[in-house]
């Protein structure tokens, strides 16, 4: 049986394959409702690839495995549509547009996902820009954009529909450290203000910071809670 009152990910025996060849597992990982956890480890350890199965892009080879109220191995194209608007994903890999407003992004983005109200939509947009402290960028292309602003406009593309649960997918790659900090606290930030399960997988080392999480292994296939980071890492 599953425990969807406390947690909002549950894997019981995970495996993970690409071309004959196991990449990860087997994994028993249960991630609380609400959680902010970090996933860290080496380039190249398979984290990607784990938050590509939470977004219903691939398929185990074994196991079991729910996020919310899917079930994993038994995804059709319209649950994964669903759980799409439940569970957002950030990657560096979607492209960006950089011809386009950051607002015109926005909006087109909502009207897409059935955000038919006009002032719906307007009102969310809003919303995001004021946590984010964007509204002077509202009408600046994003390749006008500085590299921190872009990936808060990333971020803000994945929160649009209210998502319950966030997966990050190395998002501070291309970010100084000063930057990445800054990133990592306004994520935090939102995380908590909206009750949001989040899962920030990465290879830097998060800044200290007042509000709580979980951390997690992530290296030769395996996944090990930690209870502090190395000091060398």
């Amino acid at each position: 049986m599953w425990n969807k009152k406390d947690y909002a990910i549950e894997l019981r025996g995970l495996l993970l394959e690409q071309n004959q060849q196991l990449l990860l597992g087997p994994l028993n990982w249960q991630i609380p409702l609400g959680s902010f956890n970090i996933l860290y480890g080496p380039l190249s350890s398979a984290k990607s690839l784990l938050l590509a199965f939470l977004h219903g892009q691939l398929s185990a080879t074994k196991g079991e495995g729910r996020i919310l109220d899917f079930d994993l191995y038994q995804l059709d194209d319209l649950q994964r549509s669903a759980l799409r608007r439940r569970i957002a994903l950030l990657s560096l890999k979607q492209p960006l547009l950089p011809q386009q407003k950051m607002q015109e992004q926005l909006d087109l983005l909502l009207l897409a996902t059935d955000w038919s109200s006009k002032s719906q939509r307007q009102h969310r947009i809003d919303q995001l820009l004021h946590f984010f402290q964007l509204e002077n960028q509202r009408f600046n292309a994003l390749g006008q954009l500085q590299p921190l602003e872009r990936l808060l406009f990333r971020l803000m593309r994945a929160l649009l529909n209210h998502p319950q649960v966030l997966l990050l997918d190395e998002p501070t790659a291309e970010l100084n450290q000063k930057d990445a900090q800054a990133f990592f606290r306004l994520v935090q930030a939102y995380a908590s203000s909206q009750d949001c399960t989040v899962i920030y997988s990465t290879h830097r080392r998060p800044p200290e910071t007042k509000l709580a999480f979980e951390l997690y292994y992530c290296q030769a296939g395996k996944i090990e809670k930690r209870i502090e980071l190395p000091p060398n890492y």
